[in-house]
C-alpha cells in the first residue's frame, strides 16, 4: 500500500470518528425533533435546559452542592413560617377581656386576704390547716361569690342581678371540687416514721389523688 492510499484511508477513519462524535454531542444537545427528522434548527439556535423551579434534596443531590445550599435554605424558610403561623393560630384567639377576667378574679379568691381563728390575715396560698380552709369558705369566699346578698329571703334582690364583682352573672349553683395530693407525695425520714405515717406535698396535677373519698354518694 502506497503512503498516499495509508494517508486517505487514516483521513477516512478519522472523519469518521468525528462524526461519531458530533452525533453524539448532537442527540444530547439537540431537540428529539431534530434528531429524528435530520434536519437542523436555524442557525443561532441552541437548546437551554431550565432548572425547575422548586428544587427538592433529592433533585438537589444531583445538581451539585449549590443546589443542595439552595434547597436547604428553602427548607429553612419553609419551616420558619409553619412556625409563625403555628405561633398565630395559637396566640391570635386570646383576647384582653378574658386576661382582665381571669387576673380580677384570682385577685378576688386567691390573693385577697382574709381573718382566720386567731385574727391573722393569710391569703388563700397560706391555707394550712382545716380550720382556715372553713373561715375562708364562711369568711370570704361565700361574699365574693354572693357579692353584696345575703342568705335572707327577704334580702335578696332579683335573681337575674346576681352577680360577681358587679360584672358576671352566675349560672346555677356554685360548686367546689376538692383536690388532694397523694399521702406518699414527699418522702418522710426513717427517724420521723414513727411519728409521721403520712407526708402530703405541694399539689400537682400528676400527685393528684384520685381515689375514691367519703361516702361515695353523689352530689348532683
Amino acid at each position: 500500500m502506497s503512503k498516499p492510499d495509508e494517508r486517505d484511508k487514516w483521513t477516512r477513519f478519522s472523519e469518521e470518528h468525528e462524526q461519531i462524535r458530533f452525533d453524539d454531542v448532537r442527540r444530547t444537545v439537540l431537540p428529539k425533533t431534530a434528531i429524528d427528522t435530520g434536519k437542523a434548527p436555524y442557525q443561532g439556535t441552541r437548546t437551554i435546559i431550565k432548572r425547575p423551579k422548586w428544587i427538592t434534596r433529592s433533585i438537589a443531590e444531583e445538581l451539585g452542592r449549590e443546589y443542595i445550599l439552595l434547597a436547604t435554605c428553602y427548607e429553612i424558610l419553609i419551616y420558619f413560617a409553619f412556625v409563625v403561623c403555628v405561633c398565630i393560630s395559637v396566640m391570635g384567639p386570646h383576647s384582653t377581656y378574658n386576661f382582665y377576667l381571669t387576673k380580677g378574679l384570682h385577685a378576688q379568691f386567691v390573693d385577697k386576704a382574709f381573718n382566720t381563728m386567731n385574727g391573722m390575715e393569710i391569703t388563700f396560698s397560706d391555707i394550712h390547716s382545716a380550720g382556715d380552709f372553713w373561715m375562708y369558705l364562711e369568711n370570704h369566699f361565700v361574699p365574693s361569690i354572693f357579692w353584696g346578698y345575703t342568705y335572707d329571703p327577704k334580702n335578696v334582690e332579683d335573681e337575674n342581678t346576681m352577680n360577681i364583682m358587679f360584672e358576671n352573672m352566675i349560672l346555677g349553683v356554685p360548686r367546689i371540687r376538692q383536690v388532694k395530693a397523694r399521702n406518699d407525695s414527699c418522702e418522710v425520714h426513717d427517724y420521723f416514721l414513727r411519728y409521721f405515717r403520712s407526708c402530703f406535698d405541694t399539689y400537682y396535677s400528676y400527685e393528684a389523688d384520685r381515689e375514691d373519698f367519703g361516702p361515695g354518694e353523689p352530689t348532683a
